[in-house]
């Protein structure tokens, strides 16, 4: 915490923000990323892919939930942290599935109707 303390005096602590989300393992291990590429693979129809995007928000929740209790031990403002983390967890994994489950839905024909649904 006194390291990241005194990293926030230089640029506001943005590279020491920026290697510490890039050094979690939501967006570096290769098992969660397998993970969501295989939800992807299953994603065969629209239940399917509606399962596949709700794991994966599932998972960024999960994330929210465990960071927020670490980041106020790392830095002295953890909401700097968190915002940036989950900016990047929606825009990388959930933006991933979606990509999956749009493109399945749309081979399938079952775009329109997913669609249709949603709204």
């Amino acid at each position: 915490r006194r390291c990241a303390t005194a990293l926030v005096c230089f640029n506001g602590g943005a590279a020491c923000i920026q290697r510490y989300i890039a050094t979690r393992p939501a967006f570096m291990d290769e098992s969660v990323i397998l993970q969501d590429e295989e939800s992807i693979a299953r994603s065969s129809d629209e239940e399917c892919c509606e399962a596949a995007v709700r794991g994966v928000l599932d998972a960024v929740a999960a994330l929210a939930e465990e960071e927020s209790e670490v980041l106020p031990r790392v830095f002295p403002a953890p909401e700097k942290v968190l915002g940036p983390m989950l900016r990047r967890a929606i825009e990388q994994r959930v933006g991933r599935v979606m990509e999956g489950a749009l493109s399945t839905l749309e081979a399938g024909r079952g775009l329109e109707a997913w669609l249709r649904g949603v709204v």
